[in-house]
């Protein structure tokens, strides 16, 4: 049996048994992320290979949630702030933009051209409709270049999934986190010294 067969004996009988649906994850502003779902097969699921940079897909996703995003993002108690906010392919902060293919409003390319050098990690949101509404694509690691760019799409249909036909883009967002500064090891031999010599001193008070 192959993957495409059991696929759709698996799709069939979480839609026809009782008591077994599939749940859309949910967000929740005071809490953060909760599970949501990355993988593919339906309108309500989204792929790591929905926003891409320099090539690569995303670490992993959330989504699609209801609703808005909001100004911060938080998950696993850290929080990613909103940066800069794309509608209609402009930025009021002019380092972050996008172009649209050809023929389509909801795939594209983005680009950020700020400076990134202190980012830990961050996320791109993207927002069409509103039932679902939007999906966070996580990228954990910064590449060494001149600017940030990449790939999106969104892969949901218009409430209700109606023709099939992708929804428009709304907005997309940019969240980062600050990376923690590492001393320089200049730094860290002074503490060093300076550590070394309260001890000294305490032992020959004494």
């Amino acid at each position: 049996m192959n993957r495409s067969l059991l696929y759709s004996v698996f799709v069939t009988v979480l839609t026809t048994v009782p008591g077994i649906a599939l749940a859309l994850p949910t967000y929740d502003s005071a809490v953060g992320f909760q599970g949501g779902q990355c993988g593919s097969g339906d309108e309500a699921f989204i792929s790591v290979s929905d926003v891409t940079l320099k090539g690569d897909n995303s670490t992993t996703c959330f989504g699609a949630y209801k609703g808005n995003n909001s100004n911060e993002l938080l998950w696993d108690g850290e929080v990613w702030k909103s940066l800069a906010k794309l509608e209609n392919g402009f930025s009021p902060e002019n380092s972050f933009s996008l172009d649209f293919d050809a023929g389509s409003d909801s795939t594209g390319s983005w680009k950020y051209e700020g400076d990134f050098s202190h980012w830990d990690s961050f996320f791109i949101v993207t927002k069409g409709s509103n039932d679902p509404g939007w999906a966070a694509y996580f990228f954990d690691s910064i590449p060494n270049d001149e600017y940030l760019s990449g790939t999106f799409s969104i892969p949901w249909a218009a409430n209700g999934k109606e023709n099939g036909e992708p929804v428009e883009l709304s907005h997309l967002s940019l969240y980062a986190k600050k990376a923690v500064p590492v001393p320089e090891p200049g730094t860290l031999a002074l503490l060093g010294l300076g550590l070394a010599g309260i001890g000294f001193r305490r032992r020959a008070a004494n």
